[in-house]
């Protein structure tokens, strides 16, 4: 009996690999090449991939805005903004924005 795992086709890609090493070790401004043919399953990889990026790029950015603004500057009121953030994201948006709203 082989216990090897069974490999998914379009898994093994060393580009893949060396940037979701590069997110989990907090580098959100890896992106992963365009290519392939439109509608398949590398193609829409590389697109989930680089929006998932951008959009935590995007809400690092908003979180240290406002805790620049809020805790450096003084000025409360400040909320984060992080267009079509949904689920746990959006949760911890609103989490994030109430207890800045408590200061």
């Amino acid at each position: 009996m082989n216990n090897e795992p069974t490999k998914t086709p379009g898994t093994e890609s060393p580009e893949l690999l060396a940037a979701l090493t590069a997110l989990r070790n907090g580098d959100f401004s890896v992106r992963l090449s365009v290519g392939g043919v439109a509608g398949t399953e590398q193609a829409e990889t590389t697109l989930v991939f680089n929006e998932l990026t951008e959009m935590l790029s995007v809400y690092a950015s908003e979180v240290r805005r406002v805790s620049r603004e809020t805790g450096t500057n003084g000025r409360f009121g400040a909320q984060a903004e992080v267009d079509g953030v949904r689920g746990e994201w959006q949760t911890t948006l609103r989490e994030f924005n109430g207890m800045v709203g408590n200061l």
